[in-house]
């Protein structure tokens, strides 16, 4: 059982997805521990967040916002971390920064 164990760490670390069956419980395949992230960059932040979630990951935003003078910008996701397509553990954090829009201050 112990090389069973240590075989599936050693695919899991390697990108590998397992699915494994149910144990007797009729329930089908368990899901994978290891998801993809999706790619929120360049779209609303509710809309990012059900990405995310969807996903099976955690949505969180950056503390900080991305300061922009576009109006069309505001809540739209700047940038992601981890990247998109990057495999991370499932319920992993997503965090985004959204563009803030400031108005320009006239002199």
């Amino acid at each position: 059982m112990k090389a069973v164990s240590v075989a599936l760490v050693l695919l899991l670390l390697a990108g590998g997805v397992v699915v494994a069956q149910g144990q007797g419980d009729d329930k089908g395949p368990v899901k994978s521990q290891i998801v993809s992230v999706p790619k929120v960059t360049e779209i609303l932040s509710g809309a990012a967040r059900k990405a995310v979630t969807d996903a099976g990951l955690v949505y969180e935003l950056a503390p900080q916002g991305q300061p922009t003078s576009d109006p069309n910008k505001n809540a739209f996701v700047y940038k992601q971390a981890p990247a998109a397509g990057e495999r991370v553990v499932r319920g992993s954090k997503v965090i985004a920064t959204i563009y803030i829009f400031q108005e320009k201050k006239k002199l």
